[in-house]
């Protein structure tokens, strides 16, 4: 019996450590404004909005959004998820094995991933990789022909 309520204490115990430590994470958004959006020790979600934002994750595995204008993002330590978005966008990795992400706009971004040794990058033609990234991946969007380019012989 003894033994028994110990181990529903523990399990107990480890659901609540559990529970607590992804409520100790953060979310954290931005304003249409500039603004410098740092995260916590714990695995963050950050989101940046308007205007020339800076990002920081600090420490753990942080998903950091750059937001409309020209964002400066920097992972930090942790494995770190990083999107560019509209406007040209200074994306960091630092420590960690990040993954970074600045395909699918039409700015020219900075990519630089750091002191991981599994580092990957997803990057436009325009983009500029600039140390460190161990996979480099350049991704090529087809858009539609327009009016006046010919369509393809066999008529579509």
């Amino acid at each position: 019996m003894r033994r028994r309520a110990l181990l529903i204490l523990a399990t107990m115990g480890l659901g609540v450590l559990l529970l607590g430590g992804v409520a100790l994470a953060d979310t954290i958004d931005g304003t249409s404004g500039t603004d410098d959006l740092v995260g916590t020790d714990k695995a963050d979600v950050i989101h940046a909005s308007g205007g020339a934002d800076y990002l920081s994750g600090l420490a753990a595995a942080d998903v950091l959004y750059a937001g409309a204008g020209n964002d400066t993002v920097v992972g930090r330590e942790g494995n770190d998820r990083i999107y560019g978005n509209i406007g040209t966008d200074m994306l960091f990795g630092n420590e960690g094995n990040d993954t970074i992400n600045s395909a699918g706009d039409k700015a020219s971004d900075v990519v630089k991933c750091g002191l991981g040794e599994a580092d990957t990058a997803y990057v436009d033609k325009i983009d500029r990789v600039e140390e460190n990234c161990e996979t480099v991946y350049l991704l090529v969007r087809s858009e539609k022909p327009t009016s006046e380019e010919p369509k393809s012989p066999m008529g579509s």
